[in-house]
Formats: C-alpha cells, structure tokens, sequence
C-alpha cells in the first residue's frame, strides 16, 4: 500500500466571512463496551460550488484522552476533503484508530481507492496515517454523530448537552446515509454503490476498478462483437397520429435501475445498473471519464456477476429487458439507430445486432422521439416510439404520434 504522509495538521486558512463553528461534547461507546469522551467541533461557510454543499465545511476536529495524553485530529480545507467526515472511532491493540466511508476521488487517491468504500487512520508515534484494509477491524461499527454543524443547530435541547447514544439516534433520525451504529457492510453497500452525474463524487470502485484481467476479457470480447455487430433494417409500420394517454414504463411495473430501466422479468436476474468511469492522475490533478455502463447480475458465477459495457460514449442505454430466455439490452445512438445486445443470463454474450429504424428521424424534427414500447422475442423485435407532450418514465403520458416496428434477429 502507498504510505502516506502524517494527517496532523493545523489549521491553515482563514476562516471565510460568516463561517460558523459549532462545537460539542461526544460520548462514544467502543467495541469493549469502554466510553470516551470525545471533544469536537466542525466549521462551515460559504465556500466555492465546486465543493459538496453549500455551506461547505472548512475544517473539522475532534480530540480525546488516551493512555495519559491527549489525542488529537484536526483538519482543513488545504489538509484534507472536507466532505468526508470520521464516522468511527476505536482503540485497536492500544492505538486509536478513526474509521471512514470514502467516496469522491480526492478522498480516494488518499487510500488507494478501497473497492468497499471503507478506510480509517490509526494514531501511532504521535501522528495519524492510514491503516491497511486488512487490519480494519470486522466488527468495527459507526459510533460518532454526523453532519453535526447542519444538524446540531436545529437542536436547541442538545445546545451545550453530552451527545450519547440516545441523542445520536434521535438526530440521525431523519439521515438518508447509514446512521451511528452501522456495520462496515451497511457504510460500503451505501457509499460504494455511490454514483454521481459529476463522476469526480462518486464510489472509489467506480473511479478506478481493482484489476481483474478476466472481466476485462469479458469485455473486449463485448466491445469486439459491438464493432463488428451485423445490421439489420426494421420494418416501419404505418405513423399513428391518434392522441392518446399511455402509462408510464413506471406505472407497467418497470424500475429504474441507475442507468437504465429494468422490465419486470429483471427481478432475481439484474440487480442494478451503474456507471463505469476511468479515472487517471491523483489528488493533485487528475481526470475522469465516463466510458460505460455495468450491469450487476444476481448470478454471481461468471465475473462476480459483472458485465462491463464500454462500447460507444454516443450509446445511450434504454432498457433491460428480462421477459424471455436472456438479458436483452437495448442502446440507441441516435434518432434512427439502436443497438440489441443478448446476453445468458449469467452475463455471457450470446450476440450483438445493429438496428436501423426508417423514418424515424422525421417523427420529431429536433431530439430522439423515446422509445416507448419494447418486446423481445427470440427471433425478432418489435418496437414503437412516440412524439409526446413532456414524456416521463414516471407518470402518465400523451402521445401524440407514433411508428411501431418490426425486426427480424439473426438466428
């Protein structure tokens, strides 16, 4: 692992105008069932957009006693990514020990870019550095209030009083991410499932995988069949310009699963879809990219149940469709070209097809006119798409015209 420089670090920057800090007094309860008392304080203001929220923090510490000396951690905007915050804190084989869940590239360039979200400093010979994954503790748990400086200022009661377990769990009460108490496995499934339209915010594991040469084989076999795909031409059907109300694929029972929608038949076979980003550089400059799209199967016998798209950045992913014998992914690259691609039901490729829609570009002068109604069948497709007032995946719609079509697969 990359050893990194000491995390002990005074406060450097001025505080901006209006910044506020707020402080308090934590008791926290230890895997032995021992308590500390822990003294803490986080300092929000007006900081640049570019930073999550938007009263950004701008330093943040926390001090305790141990062994006789007082310990202390304490951060800034210059020393440290603000937007993570230590949700846990132990004492292993004598040493304390700061636990985190990290997301964002900056924070995870800091400790090699954990697949499971999960870090944590230790304190040793005076100064905090980062432990190996490894030697974080299984039973570790989430034990220190979050978010205080939003939070704590909406208490008036908690204004001055010991924040235990019964305060903690009455503020968290609303939290959307795992609350005090949490294992390592609720912080990781929440925070590595993280995906942001920003990409430099979202999960360590999408930023930058762990090697693994037999998913990326998997993946050039995709990416090659996708080049060389044989292409077909639908057949139109007549345009029907009767206006009607259509349920939503919402409303038809299909879900939404990231970055694609998900038919009903998906249940048990797909779990969700995510973004695949490639990331180069590190905290002191680097960039990100999208470059495809994943799917996460429920049969985990093949790759760990990935199967990683990284076909075309024009490919637009529509639906997954799961009604038949195989997964069936349907793409679009722009108003009159869609891509089919069928896999088995543990991820393997069965084949690749490219699919001309005739006329469809006249149906909408400007944009995609959305696909709408989808059905696979093993030897053929067939399609419609639509002109619509405001078209949503999530409520009713009005067309106002239409084209179905049909295709005919390769067998």
């Amino acid at each position: 692992m990359r050893r990194l420089a000491p995390f002990v670090v005074a406060l450097a920057l001025p505080l901006a105008v209006g910044a506020k800090t707020v402080e308090w007094n934590e008791e926290v309860t230890l895997a032995s069932g021992a308590t500390l008392r822990v003294a803490r304080t986080e300092t929000r203001g007006n900081l640049p957009a570019s930073l999550p929220g938007g009263q950004s923090m701008q330093a943040q510490s926390l001090a305790f006693d141990h062994a006789g000396k007082r310990v202390t951690w304490k951060v800034d905007t210059k020393s440290w990514p603000m937007y993570i915050q230590p949700r846990g804190l132990e004492i292993l084989n004598g040493e304390p020990m700061l636990l985190f869940a990290v997301y964002a590239f900056e924070a995870c360039s800091r400790f090699d870019f954990p697949q499971d979200a999960i870090a944590a400093l230790r304190y040793r010979r005076g100064a905090w550095s980062a432990m190996p994954r490894s030697e974080i503790p299984a039973n570790a748990r989430a034990n220190l209030l979050h978010g205080a400086a939003y939070s704590l200022p909406r208490y008036p009661q908690y204004q001055g009083v010991l924040v235990d377990a019964r305060v903690r769990s009455d503020i968290e009460r609303s939290y959307q991410v795992p609350r005090s108490g949490a294992t390592l496995e609720e912080l990781s499934r929440y925070f590595s499932g993280r995906q942001n339209a920003l990409y430099d915010h979202s999960a360590c594991r999408i930023l930058r995988r762990a090697p693994d040469p037999a998913l990326d084989a998997a993946s050039e076999r995709l990416a090659a069949a996708y080049r060389s795909a044989p292409t077909v031409r639908a057949v139109a059907g007549d345009l029907d310009e009767t206006r009607r109300e259509v349920p939503s694929w919402r409303q038809e029972g299909l879900k939404w699963a990231g970055q694609a929608w998900l038919t009903p038949g998906c249940k048990g076979v797909v779990e969700k879809t995510e973004m695949i980003a490639r990331s180069s550089g590190d905290s002191r400059g680097h960039t990100i990219s999208a470059s495809g799209t994943a799917l996460v199967l429920a049969d985990k016998t093949l790759n760990g149940g990935r199967v990683e798209m990284m076909l075309d950045r024009q490919l637009a992913l529509q639906l997954v469709n799961c009604e038949g014998a195989r997964i069936a992914i349907l793409g679009r690259r722009d108003p009159s070209n869609l891509v089919l691609i069928r896999l088995e039901s543990n991820g393997e490729l069965h084949d690749v097809t490219n699919i001309v829609l005739p006329e469809a570009e006249r149906l909408l002068p400007q944009g995609w006119a959305p696909v709408w109604k989808v059905e696979v069948r093993e030897d053929s497709l067939q399609l419609a798409i639509g002109v619509f007032v405001d078209y949503s995946g999530e409520r009713t719609n009005t067309l106002l015209r239409s084209r179905s079509y049909s295709v005919k697969l390769p067998s």
